[in-house]
């Protein structure tokens, strides 16, 4: 890792193992630093992001957590399910499948009002908000992010919850 720094390239995640089984004769050159051939790398986590951010590991896990709600939407979606029941369920599957190693991310502002807004906008899908129908689409999407902003905090079921839990729990 040091040989990354030095040729200018940062690894900011926490849960990013370099492992070797062998130590080769083989060597790269980067911008004059020698860095070991390792012929076995091994990485833990989702997206390694050699910038500041973590944008496209967030995106990554929102993807993983979309799937998971079309595979559990039916279940999430059924009107004699009790709404409590739902949520809990869309807490497990969808929130925990969004933030999954998200103890290696260093999320801005913005990425965190992000995956807010998308917690938001799946909750609203939870109960089956739809649009009015002389109601124009802007506010049906403000009403739907503040519907759904309701529902996380009555279940308790916001994401950014357990992404603190997970920062906590790293310091």
């Amino acid at each position: 890792i040091l040989a990354f720094a030095n040729a200018g390239l940062e690894v900011g995640m926490e849960k990013t193992h370099w492992t070797s089984s062998c130590s080769c004769a083989e060597e790269l050159v980067v911008q004059g630093v020698v860095i070991p051939w390792s012929p076995n790398i091994t990485y833990v986590g989702t997206v390694l992001e050699f910038g500041a951010h973590d944008a496209r590991a967030l995106q990554y896990r929102l993807g993983q957590a979309m799937s998971k709600f079309a595979t559990w939407a039916p279940l999430l979606r059924s009107k004699w399910l009790p709404l409590a029941d739902r949520f809990k369920a869309f807490k497990t599957a969808l929130c925990t499948s969004a933030t999954w190693l998200s103890s290696t991310w260093h999320l801005t502002v913005a990425q965190e009002s992000h995956l807010r807004s998308w917690a938001a906008r799946l909750a609203a899908r939870v109960v089956g908000i739809t649009r009015y129908p002389n109601e124009e689409m802007g506010q049906f999407w403000r009403r739907l992010h503040r519907e759904g902003h309701k529902l996380l905090l009555r279940f308790d079921a916001d994401p950014m919850r357990l992404y603190r839990a997970h920062v906590i729990w790293r310091a």
